[in-house]
């Protein structure tokens, strides 16, 4: 029952000599199944994402490499250059020379072969062996020199009765003034921690410090920080008064300024100028220091018995004698004042 209706088409079409219609319709409806049974669906050939293999018969073109290392040497080669070497920096990073140009950084990276490769050293090492390196030590540029120079603080005044403070006092400063010159500050020793003054011939020290040249001929105090002196002036008329000297503060200065430092050294007074001069002739003290323009302190001339020994200063005795046949070397410093 189920063919008749086929049969009955079939005789229907080659009636019509549309035969060849319905053997084509026959055969797609058996080859479609067969040919959808062999391929993978079309998702497998996404996941797979593998390109179709070439055809035999196509041309070797994966064989011959785009570039290849022979071809630098040949004139229609595609790339030109000169042969670079793997194992060296071919980017150096530049560095400033000190005057304001470049130059090259050295890495210290070694130019050797492959086997014996140089090891990287420190900055401006040898190379090949990381050898040491270079010093960056002397820049070729020098210290300015230090000048140094001493002040004083002092209190000055009648003992017993308020002190009157001076800040900073120029070298020979009459005190308490040129009119009655009781004390005069000469200078610093070379240590500039010992300040020297000069004492008028009516006066007798006492207290701190230590005389010069000797305790019983004393011309001159030294004194140091925090030392006080006595001292007892003797009036025309007979009487007796005593004044406190304090120095209260030593401040020691340093300058790289040649001129700063020359008008430190070149401060005075003019009244106490006058004053030293006077007694000059006279003078132990006078005849044994001199005051040093190029360094601004006072140091014992050669022979004299200021003249330190050992780091002390005799202040007894005679002045020691020169051996015979020789002479005490010049001094350099200038004299007094």
């Amino acid at each position: 029952m189920t063919m008749r209706p086929v049969r009955d088409l079939w005789g229907e079409m080659v009636d019509r000599r549309l035969w060849p219609v319905a053997l084509l319709l026959a055969i797609a409806l058996v080859a479609v199944p067969v040919v959808l049974a062999k391929q993978p669906p079309a998702g497998e050939q996404t996941a797979a994402g593998a390109p179709p293999a070439a055809s035999a018969s196509a041309p070797d073109v994966a064989a011959t490499p785009a570039v290849s290392v022979t071809q630098g040497a040949a004139a229609d080669a595609p790339l030109r250059g000169a042969e670079k070497n793997p194992f060296k920096q071919q980017h150096v990073p530049a560095r400033a020379t000190g005057e304001g140009g470049t130059a090259p950084v050295d890495t210290g990276a070694g130019t050797g072969s492959a086997g014996t490769g140089g090891t990287s050293g420190s900055s401006g090492g040898s190379t090949g062996s990381g050898g040491s390196g270079g010093s960056g030590g002397d820049t070729g540029t020098t210290q300015p020199r230090t000048y140094v120079y001493a002040s004083i603080d002092v209190r000055f005044g009648r003992a017993g009765a308020p002190l009157r403070s001076i800040r900073d006092v120029p070298r020979l400063t009459p005190l308490p003034n040129a009119a009655m010159p009781v004390v005069i500050f000469m200078g610093m020793r070379s240590d500039h921690e010992t300040a020297v003054f000069m004492v008028s011939t009516d006066v007798h020290a006492q207290g701190d410090g230590r005389c010069v040249p000797s305790k019983k001929d004393c011309e001159a105090v030294e004194l140091r920080r925090d030392q006080v002196a006595f001292l007892d002036f003797a009036a025309a008329d007979g009487s007796v008064t005593q004044y406190e000297l304090d120095l209260v503060d030593v401040a020691l200065h340093e300058t790289t300024s040649q001129a700063k430092a020359n008008a430190a050294y070149a401060r005075a007074s003019a009244a106490g100028r006058r004053l030293v001069r006077r007694r000059a002739a006279t003078s132990a003290v006078m005849s044994g220091l001199r005051y040093s323009q190029r360094s601004g302190v006072l140091a014992a001339v050669a022979g004299t018995y200021l003249e330190r020994d050992g780091g002390t200063t005799a202040v007894s005795g005679d002045a020691p004698q020169a051996a015979a046949g020789t002479a005490p070397s010049a001094p350099t410093l200038t004299p007094l004042p």
